[in-house]
């Protein structure tokens, strides 16, 4: 499920109301890719704030919580 952020409505806020719309939703498990895949074009890159909040509105409403990582 995807929920899209409404830049017009609430401007840079946007990414982390639609976190709070997802969550409303119940959800049973929540997936997050904080960063990029690819390590090379990730190195230096910091994790994604909108998906870490996220992971951390689901671990506070109980809700599992799985972080998509690259493969070693």
């Amino acid at each position: 499920m995807l929920a899209k952020a409404d830049f017009d409505r609430h401007g840079r806020a946007a990414p982390f109301r639609a976190n709070d719309e997802l969550i409303a939703l119940e959800p049973v498990c929540v997936l997050t890719l904080t960063n990029t895949l690819n390590s090379e074009r990730g190195a230096g890159m910091q994790p994604f704030g909108p998906a870490l909040n996220l992971g951390q509105k689901a671990g506070e409403k109980g809700i599992r919580h799985q972080v998509v990582k690259a493969r070693a």
